[in-house]
């Protein structure tokens, strides 16, 4: 149900920031596959918000769906780890924690030169 919200939150971010071509990916076989293939083969009580994903992905011109193991996904499982720690909602975007900016150098992505603590 996690990474389903996550999937469907990041589809909607893309689509305001109005890009057209996405690939989201995810370390949840069983989400990319029933995104990707027949929804009505995923658990059922995912139906509702695996079909909104799909509404979604039709607002993009090139939407693409990659299962990656998590070892290949550790930004997003150490976000997914500090999300679940912390009692208020926060957006890292422009100011992501240390820890993550870590993790994104490693990776060899760009950070925000200011990271917060």
């Amino acid at each position: 149900m996690a990474e389903a919200i996550a999937g469907f939150e990041g589809c909607k971010w893309a689509y305001e920031l109005g890009l057209s071509e996405v690939c989201f990916e995810s370390d949840s076989k069983e989400l990319i596959e029933s995104v990707k293939g027949n929804i009505k083969r995923g658990r059922w009580n995912l139906y509702p918000l695996l079909s909104r994903i799909r509404e979604c992905n039709s607002n993009f011109s090139n939407c693409n769906w990659v299962w990656t193991s998590r070892k290949n996904n550790e930004a997003a499982d150490h976000l997914a780890s500090l999300a679940l720690s912390r009692s208020s909602p926060e957006v890292w975007v422009s100011r992501p924690p240390t820890s993550l900016v870590h993790i994104l150098n490693r990776d060899g992505l760009p950070c925000p030169p200011s990271a917060s603590t």
